[in-house]
């Protein structure tokens, strides 16, 4: 555990300080600081002070707020408004020394909730506005992530309990190594306190739901790290690139990250991998499936140089589109007067692999590429063939 540095006044610990030492997020020059709210604006000024009084201070250069209506109407009256008795943003900036010029904190990073009719989102009150709430939020987070530049820190402290999950799952699909998650914590009786932003550097007296005075020298401020699984490596281009709903995301990444499945079909020439089905033209659907039988013959993996290739392969060719074909006759010519030779194996594993990629996306194809597998004895050279597991396969004859 790495407990903050404490103001003389108000006592600051960290749950889980630890990440703030690795990948280093507050060396990118474009940090963020995310967060999601309700009627409660002051978890924005709490977790930034958390964050400024951390042994590795997290100054962010943006601050983004998801929230609804009435939320981001108390946000710009409480922490941006021009009244000095209201503006607790700019008075935070002053006492802990940050110049808040630079950073980008204003109507256009205050993300408002809207309904499906395009009107203002008021409250999280039923199904449409739960899965209202969640396309929106992992649509801003797809954004804020797709920037490798930057570094996100996101907290979850805020608004309904569903925004808080939603951020989170949000930051476990698209969140990188320098990004960051985590839970403020305000001892009693300041939390909720309408009163209470953050500890001043002058102490005062404050009164709680019982008009009990309190003081804010007691005041402690707990920033919990929250360790997350991070699936953007499973993720295909398609949700990284597009504006594909909570649920679809969920759903696809989930398929993505099961237990490879390959299924071969002889009759269409489809390679069914997991949920997603990738079609080739006979001549690799062929290559393909020849290494796939060689796998489920505990003979797995090919070198060009080794005897019988060519003829194997013509076999499965010939399987595929027929010995009377001017296509296979093509390639048995080719195949008889040159062999199966370093190239012609190369062609066609680049070729399987880049299609293989198109459809599934870099991360997801990865279980199904033509790879280097294992040595060949007593030589440099290695063999080619398919990683997956005998039980992983399956081939579907005609």
């Amino acid at each position: 555990m790495k407990t903050a540095k404490k103001p003389d006044n108000a006592p600051l610990t960290s749950a889980s300080g630890a990440t703030q030492t690795n990948n280093k997020p507050v060396d990118f020059e474009k940090r963020i600081l995310l967060c999601v709210a309700g009627l409660s604006p002051q978890i924005v000024t709490e977790t930034l002070y958390a964050l400024a009084k951390w042994e590795n201070p997290f100054i962010p250069t943006e601050i983004h707020i998801i929230t609804t209506a009435e939320g981001a109407n108390r946000i710009r009256l409480t922490l941006l408004e021009n009244d000095p008795q209201e503006q607790h943003f700019y008075r935070l900036c002053d006492e802990l020394g940050i110049d808040s010029k630079n950073i980008l904190f204003n109507d256009g990073t205050i993300h408002q909730l809207s309904q499906k009719s395009a009107s203002p989102l008021d409250d999280i009150r039923d199904i449409d506005d739960n899965e209202t709430a969640a396309d929106a939020i992992t649509a801003i987070v797809r954004t804020l992530t797709a920037d490798q530049q930057t570094a996100i820190h996101a907290s979850i402290a805020g608004g309904r309990k569903t925004m808080g999950f939603f951020l989170g799952y949000a930051m476990s699909l698209f969140g990188r190594d320098q990004d960051r998650l985590s839970h403020v914590l305000v001892s009693p009786p300041f939390e909720s306190n309408p009163e209470f932003y953050y500890p001043p550097k002058t102490p005062r007296v404050l009164r709680d739901r019982d008009n009990r005075p309190i003081h804010t020298s007691d005041a402690k401020i707990t920033l919990a790290d929250i360790p997350f699984v991070r699936l953007r490596g499973h993720l295909d281009d398609s949700i990284l690139d597009k504006n594909t709903s909570y649920s679809d995301t969920v759903s696809r990444t989930q398929s993505n990250v099961n237990p490879p499945k390959l299924v071969l079909n002889c009759n269409n020439k489809i390679a069914r991998c997991g949920n997603h089905s990738v079609s080739f033209r006979p001549n690799l659907f062929a290559f393909y499936l020849w290494l796939a039988r060689r796998l489920l013959a505990n003979n797995p993996g090919i070198h060009w140089s080794q005897d019988n290739n060519g003829e194997q392969y013509l076999e499965e060719y010939a399987r595929i589109i027929g010995k009377n074909s001017a296509n296979y006759e093509k390639i048995q010519e080719i195949l008889e007067r040159d062999g199966m030779n370093e190239d012609f194996v190369a062609q066609k594993t680049t070729k399987i692999n880049t299609r293989m990629k198109q459809v599934l996306g870099n991360g997801p194809a990865s279980p199904y590429l033509i790879t280097q597998i294992a040595a060949i004895s007593g030589t440099k050279y290695r063999l080619r063939g398919l990683a997956l597991k005998k039980e992983q396969v399956e081939i579907l004859e005609k």
